[in-house]
C-alpha cells in the first residue's frame, strides 16, 4: 500500500522535475533564439544603413567630382561675358563625358545650369526648348540665399526635365565681381541608385530612408511607385531622425518603441551617419518579428509541443496505472464492506509488530471481538440490516482505537481483531471495556422505520512480552480462544487468555 503509494507519488516528483527542466529548456532555447533573431535582424539593419550611407555617398563624391570639372570652366565662361545655351550645353556635356571615362555615372540624370533667376539656361545631352522657372526648388534657392555655402544637396522632387524622382547635389556660379550668377545641378536618379543598391542589400522587409542636411528626405528604397518622396514610412523616419542625431554615433540600432507618439510595438531601427556631406541614412524593420520568428522555428516549436505531449501522456499512464496499482492493493487489503483492513493486511502487519515487541521488550495485545446473536439479527432483520450492523460496529471500533501503531481489521462474518502494539493487559481491559460500552449504546436505524438495540459484542484477550521463546506463539489464536470463554460466560463481556487457560 505504501510502496504503491511511494511509486505514485515518485512518478509525480519526477514528471514535475522532468517538466520544469524540459520548460527551463524551452524557455531558454526560446529566448536565446529570440535574441539572435533581434541581434540578427539589427545588425542587419544597420549593415543596409551603412551599405545605402555609403553608396548615396560616394554617389554624391562623384557627383561633385563632375560639378567642380563644370564648375571650373563655367565660371572661366563667365569672365567673358553671359553664358550661352549652346555654350553652357557644350561645357556641362564636356564635364559629363570627361568624368565618365573614368568612372560610372549610372545614378545621373541630367546636369543643369541655372541663371542667377533660377531659370534654367543650358543641359548636358541637349539645349533646353523652353525655359523653366526652378527658382523654387531647395537646391536654387539655398545657395542663393546663403552666399556663403559653397553647396547644397537638395530633397527628393519629381523633375520637371525629366519626370523621374530625383535628388540633386548643386554649387553655386560666382561672377567676375564675386556676386551670385547662378547654379550648377546634376540630377541623382531614385531609380538608378535604387538598382545600384539592390544587389547590394538584404532582400528583407526593410525600408531605408537617407536624409539631407535639411533633414528632407533625400533617398528612399526600395523606390515607391506612388512617390517615394511623400511615404509615410518617411515620416515615421522624420519622427526617429531627431533621436538618432542626439546619439551622435557613426552607425548602430535602436527600438523606437515608446520613442514616437502611437508606437506600441516593438520597431526596430538601424542608422548610419555621413559626416562628409552631413547625411542621416535610417533603415526600419517593417515585419513582424514575432511572425518571422515562428516561420523560422515552427519545426523546432512543433517538435518541442509533440514531445512534451508524448512525454506528459506518458507519465500521466504511468502516474493512473501507479494509482490503480495503489487502489487494487488497498481493495485487496480491506474489507469492501466495512472499509477496515482484512485478514491479509494482518498478516503483513502482524509479524512485524510482533518482532517491534520484542525488540523493545514491550507488551503486545490481541482483542478478539465477535458480535453477540449476530445470525439472529439477520434471520430476523435481513441481511441489509446486518450489514448496517457490521458497518456501525466497525466505525465504532475504529473511533475507539486512535494510537497511530493500533489496527483493527475485520476477521471474518462478525468477528474483528484488534492489535494494540505497547500495551498490557490492563490497557487491553480498559479498552475492551470502552468498546463494550460503545457498542451496547449504537442504535442501528433500519430502512422500514425501524431500530435495532442492545447489540452486544463479546471479547477475548490475549497480551504478551515477545521474547525468542514465544515469538511462534499465535496470540490471535488466543485470543480466539478467550473469546469463546467470554461467550460461554454468557456474552457481553471480555475474558483474557489466562482465564480462558485456567
Amino acid at each position: 500500500m505504501l510502496q504503491a503509494r511511494k511509486i505514485r507519488r515518485n512518478i509525480a516528483r519526477l514528471f514535475f522535475i522532468i517538466t520544469t527542466v524540459l520548460m527551463i529548456g524551452i524557455g531558454l532555447s526560446v529566448y536565446f533564439s529570440w535574441q539572435y533573431l533581434i541581434t540578427s535582424e539589427n545588425e542587419q539593419l544597420e549593415r543596409n544603413a551603412s551599405i545605402t550611407s555609403i553608396q548615396v555617398t560616394s554617389t554624391l563624391f562623384d557627383a561633385s567630382k563632375v560639378i567642380e570639372v563644370a564648375h571650373i570652366h563655367l565660371e572661366q565662361a563667365l569672365t567673358s561675358g553671359n553664358i550661352t545655351p549652346a555654350r553652357g550645353q557644350q561645357i556641362l556635356e564636356e564635364a559629363v563625358t570627361t568624368f565618365s571615362v573614368y568612372n560610372r555615372t549610372a545614378p545621373f540624370g541630367l546636369m543643369l545650369l541655372l541663371d542667377r533667376d533660377g531659370k534654367l539656361i543650358a543641359q548636358n545631352k541637349e539645349v533646353p526648348k523652353t525655359s523653366l522657372d526652378l527658382s523654387d526648388r531647395y537646391y536654387f534657392y539655398s545657395l542663393k540665399n546663403d552666399p556663403a555655402r559653397t553647396f547644397s544637396i537638395g530633397p527628393c522632387v519629381i523633375t520637371r526635365t525629366t519626370g523621374r524622382r530625383a535628388f540633386h547635389l548643386s554649387m553655386s556660379l560666382k561672377d567676375p565681381a564675386g556676386n551670385f550668377a547662378g547654379v550648377i545641378a546634376i540630377q541623382i536618379q531614385e531609380e538608378k541608385l535604387t538598382n545600384d543598391l539592390h544587389d547590394m542589400l538584404n532582400h528583407v522587409d526593410q525600408t531605408i530612408t537617407t536624409f539631407a542636411p535639411s533633414n528632407q528626405v533625400a533617398f528612399y528604397y526600395p523606390s515607391d511607385p506612388e512617390d517615394s518622396c511623400k511615404s509615410e514610412a518617411n515620416n515615421f523616419a522624420k519622427q526617429i531622425l531627431p533621436i538618432i542625431e542626439q546619439r551622435q554615433e557613426p552607425k548602430g540600432w535602436i527600438n523606437a518603441n515608446g520613442l514616437t507618439q502611437g508606437l506600441t510595438t516593438d520597431t526596430y531601427v538601424g542608422f548610419a551617419y555621413s559626416p562628409h556631406f552631413k547625411l542621416h541614412t535610417i533603415a526600419v524593420n517593417n515585419q513582424n518579428l514575432l511572425y518571422t520568428y515562428l516561420s523560422h522555428n515552427w519545426l523546432v516549436l512543433l517538435f518541442a509541443g509533440i514531445s512534451i505531449c508524448l512525454y506528459s501522456f506518458l507519465f500521466i499512464r504511468l502516474y493512473l496505472q501507479a494509482r490503480h496499482l495503489e487502489q487494487s492493493r488497498f481493495e485487496s487489503l480491506h474489507d469492501q464492506l466495512t472499509g477496515l483492513p482484512n485478514r491479509r493486511a494482518l498478516d503483513e502487519v502482524f509479524e512485524r509488530l510482533m518482532r517491534e515487541s520484542m525488540r523493545t521488550n514491550t507488551p503486545i495485545s490481541v482483542l478478539f471481538m465477535d458480535i453477540d446473536h449476530f445470525k439472529r439479527i439477520n434471520d430476523q432483520h435481513g441481511h441489509d440490516s446486518g450489514d448496517r450492523v457490521l458497518t456501525l460496529v466497525a466505525d465504532t471500533l475504529k473511533s475507539q482505537l486512535q494510537r497511530p501503531m493500533d489496527m483493527v481489521c475485520r476477521w471474518g462474518g462478525e468477528e474483528f481483531v484488534a492489535i494494540l502494539p505497547k500495551t498490557d493487559e490492563a490497557g487491553a481491559i480498559n479498552v475492551a471495556l470502552h468498546i463494550m460500552e460503545r457498542v451496547r449504546t449504537l442504535t442501528f436505524d433500519l430502512p422500514n422505520n425501524e431500530s435495532i438495540k442492545d447489540v452486544t459484542i463479546s471479547i477475548g484477550i490475549a497480551t504478551t512480552t515477545v521474547t525468542a521463546e514465544n515469538i511462534t506463539e499465535d496470540l490471535v489464536d488466543m485470543a480466539d480462544k478467550a473469546m469463546f470463554l467470554a461467550k460461554a460466560h454468557g456474552r457481553n463481556c471480555y475474558q483474557t487468555y489466562q482465564q480462558a487457560d485456567a
